[in-house]
């Protein structure tokens, strides 16, 4: 939390505000290759929120579109919650290499 925070304050200290917009501009986008971007901070950048929050969508559509078949819906979750923690560990060994 202490490295986004500074990682933030550089980003408005800096005279240039390009930086500053490019990340925070918009969400970032699941296109056909899914959910790619500049790994940093903000939400137009790869990070644990930005991740969290698309598989948050997408569990959320899954649920709604299986809810009449409970026993595929729990497959699905279990899928989901296998997916999340896949990905999250992946996201912090590229981050933090």
């Amino acid at each position: 939390m202490k490295d986004i925070r500074q990682t933030v304050q550089t980003l408005l200290n800096n005279e240039d505000s390009h930086d500053l917009v490019e990340a925070f501009y918009k969400d970032l986008e699941f296109g056909t290759g899914g959910l790619r971007g500049i790994m940093g901070v903000g939400s137009n950048r790869m990070n644990k929120y930005t991740v969290s929050a698309a598989t948050q969508g997408l569990a959320n559509y899954l649920k709604q579109g299986f809810a009449s078949l409970p026993q595929i819906s729990v497959a699905v979750l279990v899928m989901i919650a296998v997916i999340i923690a896949h990905s999250l560990h992946a996201l912090q060994r590229s981050a933090f290499s």
